[in-house]
């Protein structure tokens, strides 16, 4: 074997292992993904979350908040929409109570003057008129 036929043959099996990597990180992100989804669909719980600033990523334009559970003060990204307040808009996150760091905040429902804070650990029920439900 020739040294140029050695390197066609090493190119061609790292190409396989990226290919598998890449195969590999992509189920993973997808059962990572659906566990998430999951976790906040039969564990509910909603908080107010604050928008604290705005975000350039290479996936998009997204809006960063805060939001407290049990005291501790977790921080998610959202999907950038043109109507969204930021810094200090107050809107509706749906957490997991099992797992309170997976959440997705509502940029739909903002959180009116009128509701101070929420419990410590969330509410159980929607807080919202319940003629306003997601």
């Amino acid at each position: 074997m020739g040294i140029e036929e050695d390197v066609l043959k090493w190119k061609g099996i790292v190409i396989y292992i990226i290919g598998i990597g890449a195969i590999l990180a992509f189920i993973y992100g997808m059962i990572e993904g659906y566990y998430f989804r999951r976790s906040i669909a039969e564990n509910p719980r909603y908080t107010i979350g604050v928008t604290t600033r705005f975000i350039w990523l290479k996936s998009g334009r997204k809006i960063e908040y805060s939001y407290n559970v049990k005291e501790q003060e977790y921080k998610w990204l959202g999907i950038y929409k043109e109507d969204i307040i930021y810094p200090n808009g107050r809107y509706i996150v749906k957490f997991s109570s099992e797992s309170p760091e997976n959440s997705k905040i509502l940029f739909n429902y903002t959180v009116p003057d009128t509701i101070i804070e929420a419990p410590s650990f969330g509410w159980e029920e929607w807080p919202l008129d319940k003629h306003v439900k997601p």
